[in-house]
């Protein structure tokens, strides 16, 4: 009876230790799942999201890039920039004060001038556009203060007092620009600014001597014009005020002698 007892605690016992086994059996299971799904959650999202230093890097763009960048303003030395700089607005004057001939002035001479320089200066524009381009060079989009003025001058004349001032700026202008395309020519550093200044050379020296040969026949026709308005001022005063004697003068002085 009691060897019976004994074998129904010690099974009592087993069963009780069995259940605790699986209890924990079944915890560790549950924990090592929620384990394993917020390890899985977390691996996806910050591959999707990415670091915040990622990020930043991305949206701001590598250092070597805005370095690159920066760099390339500089790639022309100081002194090309400048002749580019001054190239290019003196160009830009030339377009405007050529537009403003077609409406200002009275010679078809200086008409025919000033388109000339609309042409031949906005193929330079263009030109020297494609090498600021390819030198990250910034060109001004207006005149300066001291070309605005000339223009601002000039847009007050009209006709033949249009005529003797634009062919004097412009014999003027010219002849300092050979010299500095000339300077460029031979000590520009960048090699397509300077085959262009070596090429322009000649083209300004032509506007030069077509600019001075406008000027002398502007000054001609103006000298012309005064002549004749003074023949004309001349022939229309009465024969006393000119000197000549009238009929009846030269009659009495007849008479008087024959007395």
């Amino acid at each position: 009876m009691s060897h019976s007892r004994f074998h129904k605690s010690a099974l009592a016992a087993a069963v009780l230790s069995l259940g605790f086994s699986m209890g924990a059996l079944a915890q560790g299971s549950a924990g090592s799942s929620v384990s394993g799904t917020t390890s899985s959650a977390t691996g996806p999202a910050a591959a999707n999201q990415g670091s915040p230093m990622s990020d930043s890097m991305t949206s701001q763009g590598s250092p070597s890039a805005s370095n690159a960048r920066a760099a390339g303003s500089d790639r022309m030395a100081r002194g090309d920039r400048k002749f580019l700089e001054e190239a290019y607005m003196g160009s830009m004057a030339e377009v405007r004060l050529g537009k403003l001939a077609q409406d200002k002035a009275s010679s078809q001479e200086v008409k025919d001038f000033g388109q000339k320089m609309v042409d031949d200066h906005g193929k330079e524009i263009d030109s020297l556009s494609q090498i600021a381009k390819a030198e990250g060079v910034s060109l001004p989009a207006q005149l300066d203060r001291k070309h605005q003025k000339t223009y601002d001058r000039l847009a007050k004349l009209s006709g033949a007092e249009f005529d003797r001032a634009y062919m004097k700026e412009m014999t003027s202008d010219h002849k300092k620009d050979i010299s500095k395309y000339e300077q460029a020519a031979k000590s520009a550093k960048d090699d397509q600014l300077k085959q262009h200044a070596q090429q322009e050379v000649s083209t300004l020296q032509e506007h030069e001597k077509l600019a001075q040969s406008t000027m002398d026949d502007v000054r001609k026709g103006s000298t012309v014009g005064m002549n004749t308005d003074r023949s004309r001022s001349s022939s229309s005063r009465s024969p006393s005020q000119s000197g000549t004697a009238s009929p009846s003068q030269s009659s009495q002085s007849s008479m008087s002698t024959n007395r």
